[in-house]
């Protein structure tokens, strides 16, 4: 008897670099390391984002998780980013009220329409529409 196994198709809200299949991604997670930045040395472990593949809250390093507390991610796919210095390779756009930075591609696909009022940008929170957060 044959098992084909398809690959799932997952969501960006999934912070992994590429599409695998939920077994592999599921295996990959039995070794401790932070979500965001990959490190396996911290010398304390947070919880971060919920994860519904795994089924429980993601590891995040200590330097990730206190970003992660203070909401320094893209609410759409969780990528922390220090408050200083954005990656310059990814389009992000900032909040005109609470200087939150979201993904410009997460914003577009995620979102219907830009909140833009008098050229300022307002984020999903500061607009209404925040995606649920568990």
């Amino acid at each position: 008897m044959s098992i084909v196994h398809e690959e799932v198709d997952l969501p960006s809200l999934y912070p992994i670099d590429h599409f695998v299949d939920e077994a592999t991604y599921l295996l990959i997670h039995m070794y401790k390391y932070c979500e965001a930045c990959k490190t396996d040395s911290t010398s304390y472990w947070r919880k971060g984002w919920h994860n519904d593949i795994l089924g429980n809250r993601v590891h995040l390093c200590n330097a990730c998780g206190i970003k992660f507390r203070k909401e320094r991610f893209c609410p759409y796919c969780y990528v922390i980013y220090n408050k200083i210095e954005v990656d310059p390779q990814q389009c992000w756009m900032a909040c005109g009220t609470c200087d939150r930075w979201i993904h410009t591609e997460c914003e577009h696909r995620f979102r219907r329409g830009l909140s833009i009022e008098g050229g300022i940008y307002y984020c999903p929170r500061c607009s209404g529409n925040m995606p649920p957060r568990s």
